[in-house]
């Protein structure tokens, strides 16, 4: 009788574990070939022309992909998780661990867009880099081919194209002519 319960228990346990192996493996799959076909999608759509034009310069349609994908594969691990039979407090632990270090991430990764960006809003603002100017910022001295929100691009006297990030523009010593 105490065999047949452990036998049981056993099998029962081997179950969840295999159906949750296999949920895995499934989300995982998904999670891949969907991330691909939504890029391809957006793709197709020329998302990202259509943003680069507006104010970013970023391959979007790989972007969403793969934050697709990565959604994907967190919902298939809880998914596992929970066919396991973990409580639900570790699976929600899991989850909030899960979303603050891909917060982190973002954040880190944006730090220096958004610099760039409240910077070129102060050099458009103040009119600091204009088509034509010529100005000499350290010890980099050309004409002012275009200024945007992210960079101020310069032509040197020796035909040199520099990009100059706004946020660095913001923290030399600019002149003027």
């Amino acid at each position: 009788m105490v065999f047949e319960n452990i036998k049981i228990a056993f099998s029962e346990t081997v179950l969840k574990s295999l159906s949750a192996l296999i949920l895995l493996v499934i989300g995982l799959v998904l999670g891949r070939v969907s991330g691909r076909l939504i890029a391809r999608i957006l793709k197709e759509l020329n998302i990202s022309k259509f943003i680069k034009k507006k104010l970013v310069d970023y391959p979007i349609e790989q972007i969403i992909g793969e934050l697709i994908k990565y959604l994907i594969y967190i919902i298939s691990i809880v998914t596992a998780l929970s066919q396991i039979g973990l409580s639900d407090i570790v699976v929600k632990t899991i989850i909030t661990l899960i979303i603050f270090f891909i917060l982190i991430f973002i954040l880190l990764g944006i730090k220096d867009f958004i610099t760039n960006l409240i910077a070129g809003f102060i050099i458009k603002r103040k009119n600091l880099a204009n088509t034509d100017d010529f100005i000499n910022l350290d010890k980099i001295q050309g004409k002012v081919i275009a200024s945007d929100f992210h960079h101020v691009k310069i032509r040197t006297s020796s035909n040199d194209i520099i990009y100059i990030p706004n946020s660095l523009f913001m923290r030399k010593i600019l002149i003027k002519k």
